[in-house]
């Protein structure tokens, strides 16, 4: 078979981008070929048997060029003779969409009035891409966490057979090590922290992220102390240097490591204690199961699309992303017992279904082809 691919940009270290080239790697491992349109590719030389057709960028501001990118896609394949199209960006005209990120007109409605959306020519435009998508009877949606679904429904009346609910899909490479005092003796010692140190991590940086949040709970946690001293490891590139005047501003240039973009996350995690995602808007959090893959435990806020996995395997759910005093108590706590909320972790995750989000995606794809195909 025979699908393109649209996805507005490439880069690396993007959780979209890591699903499309792992959907795309299934793709060209079952036999079929995948076209991959974009408007960039930053990183590695695409995947052996990947097909890369670059649409130049057109317009003065994101919003614009992404309207321009979905008619030029549409242009671009309208003589093909693809199987299927697929989405991983709000596209219209695709008979499959992968829908990342949460609905946006549940998320603007709550923060701005109808007339106001209408109005402003950036929200405008991504509400229009949306329903296009949304409301179209010939695409469906592909969603990787409960709520999206429950949102498109209560939003847009979208029948529950044109919606599907996908599994987590992380990369083989985030599991437990046969010994992690290894890996964490070694990332303490590059951090310059004791090796009694516990470590937080956060892996994505940003007000949106939750770092904020994160760096004025440790101010509080150092204030008031605890039986061992506790450090923050920050991963990520966005928001980097904003992130590291707040942490010496709040004091904690001592207790932070900020190391920039890493190719090494499954050895990070497994070197570090708890993972801390006090993420302000998060359609699902694929650090989350990643940290539990990795056996180490998580604290993430409610409005994670895979809180609901953190919670089940004896994680710790924030219940406001923005209340630093209560994640400052949830640290603490930990720093009182770590191994018990390892143990619990053990004993309650199954990271079984973790890695299966290609698969099931691409057998998606293979029967809304056939289905095409055949009429039905």
């Amino acid at each position: 078979m025979k699908f393109a691919f649209a996805l507005f940009r490439y880069y690396p270290f993007g959780g979209l981008q890591g699903d499309t080239l792992r959907i795309a790697a299934e793709a060209l491992r079952r036999g079929h070929e995948v076209t991959l349109y974009t408007t960039e590719w930053r990183g590695a030389e695409p995947p052996p048997g990947l097909q890369l057709r670059i649409i130049p960028r057109r317009g003065w501001c994101n919003h614009v060029r992404i309207r321009n990118y979905a008619a030029d896609f549409a242009a671009a394949t309208a003589a093909a003779d693809y199987d299927l199209k697929v989405a991983f960006d709000r596209i219209p005209g695709c008979g499959l969409y992968f829908a990342a990120d949460n609905c946006r007109a549940a998320k603007l409605l709550e923060r701005f009035a109808p007339w106001f959306l209408r109005c402003h020519p950036r929200y405008r435009q991504i509400l229009m891409l949306e329903r296009a998508v949304l409301t179209d009877p010939a695409t469906h949606i592909a969603c990787i966490a409960e709520r999206q679904i429950a949102d498109y429904q209560r939003i847009y009346q979208v029948p529950d057979e044109r919606l599907s609910l996908l599994p987590p899909g992380i990369h083989p490479a985030f599991q437990p090590v046969a010994d992690r005092r290894i890996p964490a003796a070694e990332i303490r010692r590059q951090c310059g922290w004791s090796d009694d140190a516990i470590v937080l991590i956060q892996i994505g940086l940003g007000v949106r992220k939750g770092t904020a949040t994160l760096l004025k709970a440790l101010q509080t946690v150092k204030q008031q102390g605890t039986p061992r001293p506790v450090h923050a490891l920050l991963v990520g590139s966005d928001h980097r240097n904003r992130m590291a005047a707040l942490a010496a501003k709040l004091g904690l240039t001592a207790e932070t490591c900020f190391t920039g973009p890493r190719n090494d996350v499954p050895q990070l995690l497994a070197a570090a204690d708890l993972m801390v995602h006090a993420s302000q808007d998060e359609a699902a959090g694929n650090v989350l199961v990643e940290s539990i893959a990795c056996g180490t435990p998580v604290i993430a806020s409610a409005v994670c699309g895979f809180a609901p996995i953190v919670k089940r395997c004896g994680g710790e759910i924030l219940p406001d992303c923005d209340d630093w005093q209560t994640l400052a108590a949830m640290i603490r706590a930990f720093a009182d017992a770590p191994e018990r909320f390892r143990q619990r972790l053990a004993e309650q995750a199954d990271c079984r279904d973790f890695y299966r989000r290609p698969e099931v995606f691409c057998d998606r794809m293979e029967h809304l082809a056939v289905s095409r195909q055949s009429g039905s």
